[in-house]
Parts: C-alpha cells; sequence; structure tokens
C-alpha cells in the first residue's frame, strides 16, 4: 500500500506525515517543487517513490517514479582471475586453462562457466565447467580460494581466441581477465 512521506501546501513549509516525522528523511523546496533525500539508507527504504501534483484531493498527477533499489552490504564478494597469453599451440594439441577464484562463498555455491570469444564477427560461445571442468579448492577462516582447470584440444582456428571463466552467484556474474590461445605451427 503506498505511503504518503509528506507534503507542501502552497505557500506553506513541508510537513512530514506522521510515520515519517523521525524517519531522517529530508525535503526540500527546489525552483520546481521539493526534492527528498534519505540519508543512511537501509533495505527496508527499498521501493518505488513518486512525487506527485494536485490541485484538489480528487485529481493528482504522479511522476513516472524512481525505484530505489539497495543492495546488502553483506554481498558475497568473488574475484577471479587468469594468466593472461598461452604460448602458441600447434594443432591437435591440449591445453589446460586456469582460473583462480577468491571468494567468501564455499564452492559448491559457485556457478563456474567458461565463455570463449572468437574473431569480433562470431558469438561468443558458452561452456558449462560442471561437464568438463575440475577444481581444488581451499578455505580459511573467511575466504575460499579455488582453481578451476578446463582442458580443450586446439584442433584448428575455430578452437582459437580468448577463453574467459566466470562465476555466477547471487544474481551476478563476475569474468576473469581471458586467456588468449594462439594456434602456432606443428614444426613441419
Amino acid at each position: 500500500m503506498p505511503r504518503k512521506i509528506g507534503e507542501r501546501i502552497a505557500y506553506k513549509e513541508i510537513k512530514f506525515s506522521t510515520e515519517f516525522e523521525n524517519s531522517g528523511f529530508n525535503m526540500e523546496k527546489t525552483d520546481n517543487g521539493i526534492s527528498l533525500s534519505i540519508p543512511n539508507i537501509k533495505k527496508d527504504h527499498e521501493g518505488l517513490y513518486y512525487c506527485g501534483k494536485s490541485l484538489n484531493l480528487e485529481n493528482v498527477t504522479l511522476s513516472n517514479g524512481t525505484f530505489l533499489a539497495v543492495t546488502d552490504d553483506r554481498d558475497v564478494k568473488v574475484s577471479v582471475w587468469q594468466r593472461g597469453v598461452f604460448d602458441s599451440v600447434p594443432a591437435g594439441a591440449s591445453v589446460t586453462l586456469h582460473c583462480l577464484v577468491l571468494s567468501e562463498s564455499r564452492s559448491a555455491d559457485l556457478q563456474m562457466l567458461w565463455f570463449r570469444a572468437a574473431s569480433p564477427q562470431s558469438h561468443p560461445q558458452i561452456i558449462y565447467t560442471h561437464h568438463n571442468s575440475s577444481h581444488q579448492c581451499e578455505s580459511g577462516s573467511s575466504t575460499h580460494t579455488c582453481v578451476y582447470n578446463f582442458t580443450k584440444n586446439i584442433l584448428s582456428l575455430n578452437d582459437t581466441g580468448t577463453y574467459y571463466c566466470a562465476v555466477a552467484l547471487c544474481g551476478k556474474i563476475v569474468f576473469g581477465n581471458g586467456t588468449q590461445v594462439h594456434l602456432g605451427n606443428s614444426g613441419c
């Protein structure tokens, strides 16, 4: 149910509704109306805020509204790192790509993905690692370190490009810096 924070009647001072009198919210007159500021944001401040104008009690015009999304400062923090360039490999060789993930969450809570970006004209390919990746994890008191390995046979130019590991967690995707894989001479 919508709740009125306050109002300003023409030529009068701003007045807060009873439930918002001690909220810490600030309303100020501006050249074009009223501004609302909310110091010390809390999760329960999240919501859709409207500004309305009324010439009489029956006819109220509302603004489009502004949605205030409050993220929890306890969001899990994740860092993803990869080695930048892999040495050129001959056709038919296999490479093992490594991805280091530092997080405040156990590896079971992480969804690990690998992407391959080739030429600018092609779309990235997604590789789900739960089928073809291995990992080793160590847990400290507040952080977890996991190394994810992905092995790929480089058969032709179609297998080259930049491989990115990524971690999906709590609605976010965090990408590594990418590892470039080049096709080299077979020595002939």
